[in-house]
C-alpha cells in the first residue's frame, strides 16, 4: 500500500508540490510567532536582581553641554540631591535599567573578542538598587582614583601606554560565565576600548527591560562616562511624598542652568516598570491575535485544498470500494497519503530551523527553541490529521455505483 500511496503522489506531484510549499512556510511562520511569544513571556518572569520600590530615576539632557562640563554638573547634581528632604542616597549611571538605551562595547580576553553590553554606574548606584553580588565586590572610590593617579580621566591618545595600570570594573555572571567557565572570574584582566581592565567583583545578572531577557554586561566608574546627560536614580523614604517631586526639581535646578538642562524622565522606578511592561504586554498580544489570525486563514486553506483534493478522487474510491477495499482502509489510506504529502514540507523546515543555534544565525534561547520546534511539529501533525479526517471519512462511504456512475 505504501508502494502505491507513492505513486499517487508522484502521479499528482504539481499539486502536491503547492500543498507542501504551503506547510513549509506555515511551519516556519508557527515557529517565528510561537518563539516571539514564549521567549518574550519566559523573559518577563526571569528575576530582576533589583529593587524597585521607592526608587526614583532623573534623566536630564544638554544638546549644547560639552562632556567634562556634564561630568562637573553631574557631581554638584549628586551633592545637592543628597541633602534633599526624603532622600536617602543617590547613584550615577550611564544606561541603567528600566531605559530603552543602551551602549556595546567589545572585550578582548586572551586573545578573544567579546561583545557584552557597557553600564557606568557607581557604588552608591549598586547599593540603592541592590545588586546581588556573586563574588568579590563592587569598586570603591579609593580603587577608582588609584587607577586615575595613572591615567587621568581623558580620552585615549596611546593604547600601549593604557596597560601599565588596571581599571577596576565589575562583570555580571553571565560574561563571567563566558569568560571564566567553570571557574573564579575575580583578578581577571582584559583589554575593554584600549584599557587594561581588572575584574574586582561579579554580580547577578539583570534586567534592562520588562520583556528583555539579560545580556553579557560590564560595569565601568561613572568618571569615563562620555555623554551629554545626566541619570541618577535616588533611594527615597516614600515615593508617595507628594512634595517630594517638587522639592526635587527645585533642587536641581537651583545647582544647574534651566536654558541648559532640561528633565526628559523623572519618574519612579515601579511606575517606569509598569508603563514599559504595558506597551511589551500591547505588543505581545497583538502579535498573538496576528498568528492567531495567519493560523486561522492559513489552516482554513490547507482544509479546502485537502478537502477538495480528496473529493475529486471519488470515482478512483468507488473503484477501490468495488473491488473490496474497506471503509476503514480507504480513510487511512487517504489520511497517510495527505500526511505524506504535508511532511514534505514540514521536514524540511523542521531541519532547516534546528540548524539556527549550531550555525549560530542569530541568537536564540536553545531550551526555547526547540520547545517551540516540537510544538508547532506536533500541532502541524495533529491539524492535518483533524482536517483530513471528515473529508476522508465522507469520501470513504460513498458508494461504488454513485461514484462510477458520477465517473
Amino acid at each position: 500500500m505504501i508502494i502505491n500511496i507513492f505513486k499517487m503522489i508522484w502521479n499528482q506531484k504539481r499539486k502536491n508540490f503547492f500543498i507542501s510549499l504551503a506547510m513549509f512556510l506555515l511551519f516556519i511562520i508557527l515557529y517565528g510567532t510561537g518563539y516571539q511569544v514564549t521567549g518574550s513571556i519566559s523573559k518577563y518572569f526571569f528575576p530582576e536582581n533589583y529593587e524597585v520600590k521607592n526608587r526614583l530615576v532623573l534623566l536630564l539632557q544638554s544638546a549644547t553641554m560639552n562632556v567634562d562640563q556634564a561630568r562637573l554638573d553631574r557631581q554638584k547634581l549628586v551633592q545637592r540631591l543628597s541633602l534633599v528632604d526624603g532622600v536617602i542616597q543617590v547613584g550615577q549611571a550611564e544606561h541603567g535599567p528600566m531605559l530603552n538605551s543602551y551602549s556595546t562595547t567589545r572585550i578582548l580576553y586572551d586573545s578573544i573578542h567579546y561583545s557584552a553590553q557597557l553600564r557606568v554606574a557607581d557604588q552608591a548606584l549598586a547599593e540603592l538598587l541592590g545588586f546581588k553580588m556573586v563574588e568579590g565586590q563592587w569598586y570603591t572610590d579609593e580603587q577608582v582614583n588609584l587607577y586615575a593617579a595613572v591615567h587621568p580621566f581623558q580620552p585615549i591618545t596611546d593604547q600601549d601606554v593604557m596597560l601599565e595600570a588596571h581599571l577596576p570594573v565589575v562583570i555580571d555572571r553571565l560574561l563571567a560565565g563566558r569568560l571564566a567557565p567553570g571557574r573564579s572570574a575575580l583578578g581577571l584582566r582584559m583589554i575593554v576600548a584600549g584599557r587594561s581592565c581588572q575584574v574586582v567583583g561579579v554580580t547577578q545578572p539583570i534586567k534592562r527591560l520588562p520583556f528583555e531577557g539579560p545580556h553579557p554586561t560590564i560595569y565601568m566608574p561613572v568618571q569615563w562616562s562620555s555623554t551629554r546627560q545626566i541619570l541618577l536614580y535616588l533611594l527615597v523614604e516614600d515615593e508617595r511624598d507628594a512634595g517630594l517631586n517638587r522639592r526635587i526639581s527645585q533642587a536641581t535646578y537651583s545647582v544647574l542652568d534651566k536654558e541648559t538642562w532640561g528633565i526628559t524622565m523623572f519618574s519612579s522606578l515601579a511606575a517606569r516598570k509598569a508603563f514599559l511592561a504595558e506597551s511589551e504586554r500591547i505588543d505581545i498580544i497583538t502579535l498573538i491575535l496576528l498568528g492567531l489570525f495567519l493560523l486561522f486563514m492559513s489552516m482554513m486553506g490547507l482544509g479546502g485544498i485537502l478537502s477538495y483534493n480528496i473529493n475529486k478522487r471519488k470515482p478512483e474510491l468507488g473503484l477501490l470500494r468495488a473491488m473490496g477495499a474497506s471503509r476503514g482502509s480507504l480513510q487511512w489510506r487517504l489520511i497517510l497519503e495527505m500526511l505524506l504529502v504535508c511532511m514534505m514540507g514540514i521536514i524540511p523546515a523542521l531541519l532547516f530551523l534546528v540548524q539556527i543555534p549550531f550555525l549560530k544565525m542569530f541568537p536564540v534561547d536553545e531550551i526555547v527553541h526547540f520547545f517551540i520546534l516540537a510544538l508547532v511539529f506536533v500541532f502541524m501533525i495533529f491539524m492535518v490529521i483533524l482536517f483530513v479526517w471528515y473529508p476522508s471519512w465522507k469520501a470513504s462511504h460513498i458508494e461504488p455505483a454513485r461514484a462510477l456512475k458520477e465517473q
